[in-house]
């Protein structure tokens, strides 16, 4: 499960009835030394929110490995790795990668092995062991990716087939209509095969896959149990003078591992504006 919560707030919410993919935990009541939540909040019927940690920095996506330990990506600080005790609580922190450049894009392979890290213009591999919470054999699988006012890059492993990652930039403009031009690099998603990744790294723009354009910036994107990827999208930020704080747009971005089907049209709205495969 992956959670944009506020800055230096982090929740579990959990659902009656719902499975993870992570040793079960039970549901705390009271973590020692966790503050209140800083905002008030309403949940769904069924849903219940804890505060588990605070005093984090700019959290952008969360991931659990295969031992149950939540990994953080921290933006401008880097990923941060927390451990549970027997009542639900986190029982240990430390930094597992300390790299101010590091800013969103966090993900981990099925197996729990290898993870992915982005900054605005870089991904990265590591080897990592969910045993003792360590990496090493850090790799550039990605690089020149265009900066602008998107400056985050959302990073996702295809479960079926885990040496392809996706990988998206966002537009520079609120009406990018350049991006039309799938070779500009930008309000896109595009397919990279890892295990053939050159020793610096495929260039963003010119190598790869188009999975899907004209997306002004899927800010996080996931597969459903067919393979099907949905992503949030987000909307322009000012329309007729007004800002824009409407609902984020659920996109669904294609098939894998059917490649082909997911990359043979598109229903091309406004450039940059949003748009979905067919």
């Amino acid at each position: 499960m992956t959670i944009h919560p506020f800055i230096s707030t982090t929740a579990l919410l959990t659902s009656i009835g719902a499975t993870a993919q992570v040793p079960q935990l039970p549901r705390p009541r009271n973590c020692n030394g966790v503050g209140n939540f800083r905002f008030q909040y309403t949940t769904s019927n069924g849903w219940t929110a804890f505060k588990i940690a605070g005093n984090l920095r700019q959290v952008r996506t969360i991931v659990f490995d295969t031992k149950g330990n939540m990994l953080v990506a921290e933006a401008s600080r880097g990923i941060s790795v927390h451990t549970f005790g027997t009542d639900g609580c986190i029982n240990g922190t430390s930094m597992l990668i300390s790299a101010s450049q590091l800013n969103h894009g966090l993900a981990l392979t099925p197996d729990g092995r290898t993870l992915y890290a982005s900054s605005e213009t870089t991904a990265w591999s590591w080897d990592y062991n969910p045993d003792t919470r360590s990496v090493s054999n850090q790799k550039t699988v990605v690089r020149g990716m265009s900066t602008g006012i998107h400056f985050t890059r959302t990073i996702a492993v295809v479960p079926q087939q885990p040496n392809l990652i996706l990988l998206q930039v966002g537009s520079n403009s609120n009406f990018d209509m350049d991006s039309a031009r799938p070779s500009t690099g930008r309000a896109i998603i595009k397919i990279f095969d890892t295990s053939r990744a050159p020793s610096n790294g495929w260039n963003y723009n010119t190598d790869g896959e188009v999975y899907g354009y004209g997306l002004r910036n899927t800010i996080g994107f996931v597969p459903d149990p067919n393979g099907h990827f949905w992503g949030v999208e987000n909307s322009g930020d000012v329309s007729k003078g007004k800002t824009n704080r409407g609902p984020n747009i659920l996109t669904k971005t294609g098939l894998l591992p059917d490649r082909e089907r997911a990359t043979s049209g598109y229903s091309q709205r406004q450039p940059g504006r949003g748009a979905q495969l067919l």
